[in-house]
Protein backbone atom coordinates (compact mmCIF):
# COMPACT_ATOMS: atom_id res chain seq x y z
CA UNK A 1 0.00 0.00 0.00
CA UNK A 2 1.59 3.65 -0.88
CA UNK A 3 1.38 6.44 1.34
CA UNK A 4 -1.78 8.44 -0.86
CA UNK A 5 -3.46 5.15 -0.51
CA UNK A 6 -3.40 4.99 3.00
CA UNK A 7 -4.02 8.42 3.22
CA UNK A 8 -7.01 8.91 1.41
CA UNK A 9 -8.33 5.60 3.03
CA UNK A 10 -7.75 7.15 6.19
CA UNK A 11 -9.59 10.63 4.95
CA UNK A 12 -13.03 8.48 3.58
CA UNK A 13 -13.55 6.98 7.28
CA UNK A 14 -13.28 9.61 9.13
CA UNK A 15 -14.99 12.12 7.20
CA UNK A 16 -17.65 9.43 6.66
CA UNK A 17 -17.75 9.19 10.52
CA UNK A 18 -17.16 12.78 11.16
CA UNK A 19 -20.64 13.71 9.17
CA UNK A 20 -22.31 10.33 11.09
CA UNK A 21 -21.41 11.87 14.55
CA UNK A 22 -22.46 15.34 13.35
CA UNK A 23 -25.76 14.06 12.87
CA UNK A 24 -26.14 11.81 16.11
CA UNK A 25 -25.24 15.25 17.95
CA UNK A 26 -28.01 17.38 16.16
CA UNK A 27 -29.94 14.04 16.66
CA UNK A 28 -29.72 14.31 20.13
CA UNK A 29 -29.94 17.74 20.95
CA UNK A 30 -33.60 17.18 19.43
CA UNK A 31 -33.99 14.58 21.46
CA UNK A 32 -33.24 16.80 24.55
CA UNK A 33 -35.29 19.70 23.53
CA UNK A 34 -38.34 16.90 23.33
CA UNK A 35 -37.60 15.43 26.54
CA UNK A 36 -36.06 17.78 28.76
CA UNK A 37 -34.19 14.76 30.20
CA UNK A 38 -30.61 16.05 31.32
CA UNK A 39 -28.83 12.74 31.25
CA UNK A 40 -29.43 12.74 27.62
CA UNK A 41 -26.60 15.36 27.44
CA UNK A 42 -23.82 12.87 27.98
CA UNK A 43 -24.98 11.09 24.96
CA UNK A 44 -25.43 14.46 22.95
CA UNK A 45 -21.49 15.17 24.09
CA UNK A 46 -19.80 12.52 23.34
CA UNK A 47 -21.06 12.42 19.73
CA UNK A 48 -20.17 15.76 19.56
CA UNK A 49 -15.82 15.08 20.90
CA UNK A 50 -15.75 11.89 18.75
CA UNK A 51 -16.86 14.03 15.70
CA UNK A 52 -14.52 16.58 17.05
CA UNK A 53 -12.00 13.75 16.87
CA UNK A 54 -12.71 12.77 13.30
CA UNK A 55 -12.78 16.56 12.58
CA UNK A 56 -9.22 17.48 13.40
CA UNK A 57 -7.71 13.74 12.54
CA UNK A 58 -9.09 15.04 9.20
CA UNK A 59 -7.80 18.52 9.16
CA UNK A 60 -4.12 16.85 10.49
CA UNK A 61 -3.94 14.71 7.00
CA UNK A 62 -4.03 18.01 5.34
CA UNK A 63 -0.98 20.24 7.53
CA UNK A 64 2.16 20.09 6.39
CA UNK A 65 3.60 22.03 9.90
CA UNK A 66 4.99 19.60 12.25
CA UNK A 67 4.16 21.65 15.28
CA UNK A 68 0.82 21.98 14.25
CA UNK A 69 0.56 18.45 13.45
CA UNK A 70 1.82 18.12 17.05
CA UNK A 71 -0.66 20.09 18.80
CA UNK A 72 -3.50 18.44 17.02
CA UNK A 73 -1.83 15.02 18.31
CA UNK A 74 -2.28 16.21 21.91
CA UNK A 75 -5.61 17.78 21.01
CA UNK A 76 -6.73 14.21 19.79
CA UNK A 77 -5.88 12.54 23.08
CA UNK A 78 -7.84 15.46 24.59
CA UNK A 79 -10.98 14.56 22.55
CA UNK A 80 -10.78 10.77 23.00
CA UNK A 81 -10.49 11.37 26.88
CA UNK A 82 -13.82 13.52 27.26
CA UNK A 83 -15.65 11.32 24.52
CA UNK A 84 -14.69 8.30 26.47
CA UNK A 85 -15.62 10.08 30.05
CA UNK A 86 -19.35 11.46 28.97
CA UNK A 87 -19.53 8.03 27.49
CA UNK A 88 -19.46 6.32 30.81
CA UNK A 89 -21.93 8.79 32.09
CA UNK A 90 -24.52 7.56 29.17
CA UNK A 91 -24.70 3.82 30.32
CA UNK A 92 -25.38 5.48 33.56
CA UNK A 93 -28.28 7.32 32.13
CA UNK A 94 -28.79 4.33 29.30
CA UNK A 95 -29.23 1.63 32.65
CA UNK A 96 -31.45 4.63 34.82
CA UNK A 97 -29.00 4.36 37.59
CA UNK A 98 -25.25 4.66 38.90
CA UNK A 99 -22.35 2.31 38.82
CA UNK A 100 -20.39 1.85 41.95
CA UNK A 101 -17.47 0.81 40.37
CA UNK A 102 -17.34 3.30 37.37
CA UNK A 103 -16.38 6.52 39.76
CA UNK A 104 -12.68 4.98 39.79
CA UNK A 105 -11.85 5.27 35.61
CA UNK A 106 -14.13 8.43 35.59
CA UNK A 107 -12.15 10.00 38.16
CA UNK A 108 -8.51 9.00 36.39
CA UNK A 109 -9.90 10.05 32.78
CA UNK A 110 -11.05 13.22 34.43
CA UNK A 111 -7.11 13.56 35.70
CA UNK A 112 -5.82 12.13 32.54
CA UNK A 113 -8.18 14.93 30.65
CA UNK A 114 -6.28 17.92 32.07
CA UNK A 115 -2.77 17.00 32.12
CA UNK A 116 -3.60 16.28 28.79
CA UNK A 117 -4.45 20.31 28.59
CA UNK A 118 -1.49 21.82 30.49
CA UNK A 119 0.84 19.68 27.75
CA UNK A 120 -1.30 20.95 25.37
CA UNK A 121 -0.93 24.65 26.72
CA UNK A 122 2.71 23.70 27.56
CA UNK A 123 3.56 22.63 23.73
CA UNK A 124 2.24 25.51 21.92
CA UNK A 125 3.42 28.24 24.43
CA UNK A 126 6.95 26.73 25.43
CA UNK A 127 7.33 24.87 22.28
CA UNK A 128 7.82 21.57 25.13
CA UNK A 129 5.36 18.87 26.09
CA UNK A 130 6.41 16.72 29.73
CA UNK A 131 4.13 13.86 27.65
CA UNK A 132 5.71 13.51 24.03
CA UNK A 133 9.45 13.83 22.99
CA UNK A 134 10.03 16.11 20.16
CA UNK A 135 11.99 14.70 17.21
CA UNK A 136 13.32 16.44 14.35
CA UNK A 137 11.68 14.00 11.60
CA UNK A 138 8.98 12.53 10.89
CA UNK A 139 8.49 9.09 11.81
CA UNK A 140 8.73 7.19 8.43
CA UNK A 141 5.31 4.89 9.49
CA UNK A 142 2.50 5.63 7.21
CA UNK A 143 0.80 7.12 10.57
CA UNK A 144 3.26 9.43 11.33
CA UNK A 145 4.25 10.57 7.75
CA UNK A 146 0.16 10.89 6.93
CA UNK A 147 -0.04 13.38 9.76
CA UNK A 148 3.17 15.00 9.72
CA UNK A 149 3.55 14.11 13.24
CA UNK A 150 7.19 14.80 14.62
CA UNK A 151 6.45 13.39 18.20
CA UNK A 152 5.94 10.31 20.01
CA UNK A 153 5.31 9.58 24.20
CA UNK A 154 7.78 9.84 26.35
CA UNK A 155 7.85 7.35 29.82
CA UNK A 156 5.43 9.79 31.27
CA UNK A 157 3.41 9.69 28.37
CA UNK A 158 3.05 6.11 28.22
CA UNK A 159 2.36 6.01 31.83
CA UNK A 160 -0.54 8.33 31.23
CA UNK A 161 -1.17 6.25 28.30
CA UNK A 162 -1.29 3.02 30.29
CA UNK A 163 -3.66 4.56 32.92
CA UNK A 164 -6.06 5.76 30.19
CA UNK A 165 -6.07 2.47 28.59
CA UNK A 166 -6.56 0.29 32.02
CA UNK A 167 -9.41 3.11 32.84
CA UNK A 168 -11.25 1.98 29.72
CA UNK A 169 -10.58 -1.75 29.67
CA UNK A 170 -11.88 -1.62 33.52
CA UNK A 171 -15.02 0.38 32.61
CA UNK A 172 -15.94 -1.48 29.84
CA UNK A 173 -15.78 -4.70 32.19
CA UNK A 174 -18.32 -3.17 34.07
CA UNK A 175 -20.34 -2.06 31.77
CA UNK A 176 -20.55 -5.30 30.09
CA UNK A 177 -21.23 -6.94 33.67
CA UNK A 178 -23.98 -4.76 34.05
CA UNK A 179 -25.69 -5.22 30.97
CA UNK A 180 -24.84 -9.17 31.40
CA UNK A 181 -26.66 -9.06 34.93
CA UNK A 182 -29.72 -6.95 33.54
CA UNK A 183 -30.46 -10.14 31.10
CA UNK A 184 -30.21 -7.36 28.15
CA UNK A 185 -29.17 -8.18 24.58
CA UNK A 186 -27.87 -5.08 23.75
CA UNK A 187 -26.01 -6.25 20.52
CA UNK A 188 -24.66 -2.54 20.23
CA UNK A 189 -23.81 -1.82 22.75
CA UNK A 190 -21.59 -4.88 23.62
CA UNK A 191 -20.51 -4.36 19.78
CA UNK A 192 -19.18 -1.21 21.17
CA UNK A 193 -17.48 -2.36 24.24
CA UNK A 194 -15.47 -4.61 21.85
CA UNK A 195 -14.59 -2.71 19.70
CA UNK A 196 -13.32 -0.10 22.24
CA UNK A 197 -10.80 -2.40 23.51
CA UNK A 198 -10.06 -3.35 19.97
CA UNK A 199 -9.81 0.69 19.34
CA UNK A 200 -7.59 1.05 22.55
CA UNK A 201 -5.01 -1.57 21.72
CA UNK A 202 -4.82 -0.47 17.67
CA UNK A 203 -4.09 3.38 18.87
CA UNK A 204 -1.86 2.08 21.28
CA UNK A 205 0.38 -0.01 18.87
CA UNK A 206 0.50 3.43 16.64
CA UNK A 207 1.63 5.80 19.97
CA UNK A 208 4.06 3.33 20.24
CA UNK A 209 5.70 2.76 16.87
CA UNK A 210 4.31 -1.11 16.89
CA UNK A 211 2.37 -0.72 13.86
CA UNK A 212 2.37 1.99 11.23
CA UNK A 213 0.10 0.74 8.64
CA UNK A 214 -2.75 0.88 10.96
CA UNK A 215 -5.74 3.77 10.52
CA UNK A 216 -6.74 5.39 14.14
CA UNK A 217 -10.10 3.63 14.74
CA UNK A 218 -11.36 4.93 18.03
CA UNK A 219 -13.84 6.91 16.62
CA UNK A 220 -15.89 3.46 15.19
CA UNK A 221 -17.04 2.10 18.68
CA UNK A 222 -18.46 4.96 19.71
CA UNK A 223 -20.68 4.87 16.39
CA UNK A 224 -22.28 1.11 17.82
CA UNK A 225 -23.09 3.19 21.29
CA UNK A 226 -24.46 6.31 19.79
CA UNK A 227 -26.43 4.41 17.57
CA UNK A 228 -28.12 2.29 20.32
CA UNK A 229 -28.74 5.45 22.07
CA UNK A 230 -30.39 7.29 19.82
CA UNK A 231 -32.98 4.70 19.71
CA UNK A 232 -33.13 4.72 23.42
CA UNK A 233 -34.13 8.74 23.81
CA UNK A 234 -35.60 8.17 20.87
CA UNK A 235 -38.28 5.81 21.77
CA UNK A 236 -38.49 8.54 25.26
CA UNK A 237 -39.39 11.16 23.14
CA UNK A 238 -42.00 9.47 21.18
CA UNK A 239 -43.74 8.11 24.33
CA UNK A 240 -43.00 11.26 26.03
CA UNK A 241 -45.25 12.93 23.05
CA UNK A 242 -47.57 9.97 22.63
CA UNK A 243 -48.60 10.81 26.42
CA UNK A 244 -48.59 14.47 25.44
CA UNK A 245 -51.33 13.43 22.85
CA UNK A 246 -53.15 11.42 24.95
CA UNK A 247 -53.37 13.86 27.88
CA UNK A 248 -54.43 16.77 24.94
CA UNK A 249 -57.13 14.21 24.06
CA UNK A 250 -58.19 13.62 28.27
CA UNK A 251 -58.37 17.33 28.78
CA UNK A 252 -60.39 18.28 25.97
CA UNK A 253 -62.79 15.88 27.25
CA UNK A 254 -62.90 17.29 30.82
CA UNK A 255 -62.52 20.81 28.87
CA UNK A 256 -65.94 19.91 26.74
CA UNK A 257 -67.87 18.46 29.73
CA UNK A 258 -66.74 21.97 31.48
CA UNK A 259 -67.79 23.87 28.68
CA UNK A 260 -71.50 22.18 28.83
CA UNK A 261 -71.73 23.01 32.14
CA UNK A 262 -70.73 26.44 32.23
CA UNK A 263 -73.07 26.94 28.90
CA UNK A 264 -75.69 25.07 31.24
CA UNK A 265 -75.26 27.18 34.21
CA UNK A 266 -75.67 30.47 31.99
CA UNK A 267 -78.51 29.28 30.15
CA UNK A 268 -80.46 28.30 33.39
CA UNK A 269 -79.53 31.76 35.18
CA UNK A 270 -81.85 33.45 32.63
CA UNK A 271 -85.20 31.60 33.94
CA UNK A 272 -83.79 31.87 37.26
CA UNK A 273 -83.52 35.32 37.20
CA UNK A 274 -87.34 35.54 36.01
CA UNK A 275 -88.74 32.75 38.64
CA UNK A 276 -86.90 34.96 41.16
CA UNK A 277 -88.71 37.89 40.18
CA UNK A 278 -91.88 36.32 39.48
CA UNK A 279 -91.38 34.77 43.71
CA UNK A 280 -90.61 38.51 44.74
CA UNK A 281 -93.86 40.08 43.35
CA UNK A 282 -95.87 37.43 44.76
CA UNK A 283 -94.12 38.05 48.19
CA UNK A 284 -94.93 41.55 48.38
CA UNK A 285 -98.42 40.96 47.12
CA UNK A 286 -97.70 43.40 43.76
CA UNK A 287 -99.14 40.89 41.67
CA UNK A 288 -103.39 40.94 40.79
CA UNK A 289 -103.43 37.74 38.62
CA UNK A 290 -101.48 35.04 41.54
CA UNK A 291 -102.75 32.36 38.99
CA UNK A 292 -100.48 33.82 35.77
CA UNK A 293 -97.64 34.46 37.76
CA UNK A 294 -97.88 30.63 39.07
CA UNK A 295 -97.73 29.62 35.44
CA UNK A 296 -95.43 31.49 34.46
CA UNK A 297 -92.77 30.59 37.44
CA UNK A 298 -94.03 26.73 36.53
CA UNK A 299 -93.37 27.42 32.63
CA UNK A 300 -90.02 28.60 33.15
CA UNK A 301 -89.37 25.47 35.58
CA UNK A 302 -90.11 23.49 32.93
CA UNK A 303 -87.46 25.41 30.67
CA UNK A 304 -84.78 24.78 33.11
CA UNK A 305 -85.64 20.94 32.69
CA UNK A 306 -85.69 21.35 29.17
CA UNK A 307 -82.39 22.91 29.01
CA UNK A 308 -80.82 20.12 31.05
CA UNK A 309 -82.28 17.48 28.60
CA UNK A 310 -80.97 19.38 25.58
CA UNK A 311 -77.58 19.91 26.75
CA UNK A 312 -77.03 15.94 28.28
CA UNK A 313 -78.73 14.60 24.94
CA UNK A 314 -76.08 16.95 22.76
CA UNK A 315 -72.90 16.58 25.24
CA UNK A 316 -73.23 12.84 26.10
CA UNK A 317 -75.27 11.10 23.21
CA UNK A 318 -73.77 13.68 20.80
CA UNK A 319 -76.99 13.53 18.69
CA UNK A 320 -79.57 16.49 17.25
CA UNK A 321 -82.28 17.72 19.46
CA UNK A 322 -86.13 16.79 18.50
CA UNK A 323 -87.50 19.41 16.29
CA UNK A 324 -91.34 20.81 15.99
CA UNK A 325 -92.58 23.79 13.89
CA UNK A 326 -93.15 26.99 15.81
CA UNK A 327 -94.15 30.47 14.98
CA UNK A 328 -91.33 33.11 14.83
CA UNK A 329 -93.77 35.12 17.00
CA UNK A 330 -94.34 32.06 20.15
CA UNK A 331 -89.80 32.15 20.14
CA UNK A 332 -89.66 35.54 20.44
CA UNK A 333 -91.99 36.09 23.20
CA UNK A 334 -90.17 33.68 25.04
CA UNK A 335 -86.82 35.43 24.18
CA UNK A 336 -88.37 38.75 25.79
CA UNK A 337 -89.70 37.32 28.84
CA UNK A 338 -86.07 36.38 28.94
CA UNK A 339 -84.09 39.61 28.51
CA UNK A 340 -86.54 42.63 28.52
CA UNK A 341 -85.56 42.93 32.26
CA UNK A 342 -81.83 42.81 31.43
CA UNK A 343 -82.71 46.03 29.41
CA UNK A 344 -84.49 48.00 32.58
CA UNK A 345 -82.56 50.34 33.79
CA UNK A 346 -80.00 50.09 30.96
CA UNK A 347 -79.43 53.12 28.54
CA UNK A 348 -79.51 50.64 25.41
CA UNK A 349 -82.51 50.33 23.86
CA UNK A 350 -84.04 46.93 22.53
CA UNK A 351 -86.22 47.05 19.30
CA UNK A 352 -87.95 44.01 17.56
CA UNK A 353 -88.46 43.52 13.75
CA UNK A 354 -89.94 40.05 12.74
CA UNK A 355 -92.00 38.69 10.52
CA UNK A 356 -94.84 35.57 10.85
CA UNK A 357 -93.36 32.55 9.69
CA UNK A 358 -92.96 29.03 10.85
CA UNK A 359 -89.36 27.74 12.06
CA UNK A 360 -88.96 23.79 12.35
CA UNK A 361 -86.56 23.76 15.35
CA UNK A 362 -86.11 22.59 19.19
CA UNK A 363 -87.59 25.98 20.54
CA UNK A 364 -85.66 25.61 23.59
CA UNK A 365 -82.65 25.71 21.70
CA UNK A 366 -82.88 28.76 19.51
CA UNK A 367 -84.54 30.44 22.31
CA UNK A 368 -81.11 30.09 24.19
CA UNK A 369 -79.21 30.79 21.29
CA UNK A 370 -81.02 33.91 20.61
CA UNK A 371 -80.63 35.19 23.81
CA UNK A 372 -76.69 34.31 24.15
CA UNK A 373 -76.17 36.56 21.18
CA UNK A 374 -78.79 39.44 22.50
CA UNK A 375 -77.02 39.50 26.05
CA UNK A 376 -73.58 39.90 24.33
CA UNK A 377 -74.73 42.46 22.37
CA UNK A 378 -75.89 44.33 25.02
CA UNK A 379 -72.20 43.62 26.91
CA UNK A 380 -70.96 45.15 24.01
CA UNK A 381 -72.63 48.32 23.63
CA UNK A 382 -72.91 49.50 27.18
CA UNK A 383 -69.26 49.58 26.93
CA UNK A 384 -69.83 52.34 23.89
CA UNK A 385 -68.81 55.97 24.44
CA UNK A 386 -71.95 56.91 21.91
CA UNK A 387 -75.78 58.15 23.39
CA UNK A 388 -77.32 56.16 20.90
CA UNK A 389 -77.11 52.40 22.23
CA UNK A 390 -79.25 49.95 20.60
CA UNK A 391 -79.75 46.12 20.13
CA UNK A 392 -82.11 44.72 17.27
CA UNK A 393 -83.69 41.14 16.26
CA UNK A 394 -84.37 40.80 13.44
CA UNK A 395 -86.93 37.75 12.17
CA UNK A 396 -87.03 37.72 8.57
CA UNK A 397 -89.28 35.35 6.88
CA UNK A 398 -88.16 35.84 3.25
CA UNK A 399 -84.74 33.82 3.77
CA UNK A 400 -85.73 32.41 7.18
CA UNK A 401 -82.93 33.70 9.26
CA UNK A 402 -82.78 35.49 12.55
CA UNK A 403 -80.24 38.54 12.78
CA UNK A 404 -79.06 40.21 16.07
CA UNK A 405 -77.71 44.04 15.76
CA UNK A 406 -76.37 46.17 17.64
CA UNK A 407 -75.49 49.83 17.25
CA UNK A 408 -71.35 48.98 17.61
CA UNK A 409 -69.78 49.27 14.21
CA UNK A 410 -68.69 45.69 14.07
CA UNK A 411 -65.87 43.68 14.54
CA UNK A 412 -61.85 44.06 13.83
CA UNK A 413 -60.52 40.99 11.01
CA UNK A 414 -58.29 39.66 13.42
CA UNK A 415 -60.83 39.28 16.34
CA UNK A 416 -63.54 37.97 14.34
CA UNK A 417 -61.11 35.75 12.76
CA UNK A 418 -61.37 33.62 16.64
CA UNK A 419 -64.65 34.97 17.59
CA UNK A 420 -66.19 31.50 17.69
CA UNK A 421 -63.36 30.23 19.18
CA UNK A 422 -63.50 28.19 22.94
CA UNK A 423 -62.05 30.68 25.73
CA UNK A 424 -61.66 33.60 23.11
CA UNK A 425 -63.78 37.07 23.87
CA UNK A 426 -63.70 39.77 21.98
CA UNK A 427 -65.15 42.18 24.65
CA UNK A 428 -62.15 42.61 26.87
CA UNK A 429 -64.35 44.64 29.74
CA UNK A 430 -67.12 41.84 30.29
CA UNK A 431 -67.16 38.90 32.77
CA UNK A 432 -67.30 36.77 29.94
CA UNK A 433 -65.55 33.68 29.44
CA UNK A 434 -64.97 33.20 25.79
CA UNK A 435 -67.90 30.38 25.77
CA UNK A 436 -71.18 31.64 25.17
CA UNK A 437 -70.75 32.12 21.04
CA UNK A 438 -68.43 28.95 20.99
CA UNK A 439 -71.40 27.29 22.82
CA UNK A 440 -74.10 28.70 20.62
CA UNK A 441 -72.63 27.88 17.10
CA UNK A 442 -72.10 24.20 18.53
CA UNK A 443 -75.93 24.04 19.58
CA UNK A 444 -76.82 25.64 16.16
CA UNK A 445 -74.71 23.17 13.65
CA UNK A 446 -75.59 19.90 15.70
CA UNK A 447 -79.15 20.63 14.65
CA UNK A 448 -77.90 21.89 11.00
CA UNK A 449 -78.22 25.25 11.26
CA UNK A 450 -75.21 28.08 10.70
CA UNK A 451 -74.65 31.26 12.96
CA UNK A 452 -72.06 33.68 11.33
CA UNK A 453 -70.61 37.41 11.73
CA UNK A 454 -71.90 39.10 9.20
CA UNK A 455 -68.95 41.21 8.26
CA UNK A 456 -70.29 43.54 5.29
CA UNK A 457 -72.84 45.45 7.55
CA UNK A 458 -71.92 48.53 8.98
CA UNK A 459 -72.72 47.43 12.65
CA UNK A 460 -72.62 44.39 14.58
CA UNK A 461 -74.11 41.44 12.86
CA UNK A 462 -74.81 38.16 14.09
CA UNK A 463 -77.21 36.09 11.79
CA UNK A 464 -78.62 32.74 12.14
CA UNK A 465 -79.56 30.57 8.93
CA UNK A 466 -82.48 28.45 9.94
CA UNK A 467 -82.54 26.57 6.34
CA UNK A 468 -80.88 23.15 7.08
Amino acid sequence: MSLDIYIHITRYFTIFFLAFFTYQFFSGLVSYYTIKERSSLWYTQMCLFSALYCLFFTINTHVTDIKTSNAILNLLWIFAFIAFFSYMHAIEAFLGKSLKYLKAPKVVIAVLTVIQFISLGSYIIFNKSFIFTGQGVVNETFFYQSAQIGMSPNVFGQIVGSLGALSVFFASAIIWKELQKSNSKEYLLKIGILLTILSVINDTCLSLEVSGALVPIYYLANAFEAVRFNFFYRKLAFEKLFNLEREVIRLSKVAQFGFAAASIAHDIKNHIFVIKLRINSLLRNKNEDKEKTYQEILKHNDKLLEITDLYMNIFKNNIASRKENYSSLEIIQDVKELVSTKFEGSNVKFEIAADDFIIHCNKTEIVISVVNLIRNALEAVQGHKSTNKWVKLIFKGEDKSIHVVDSGSGIEPNTAEHIFDFGFTYNKESCGHGIGLAITKELLSRSGFKLWLNEKTPNTTFTIDLIE
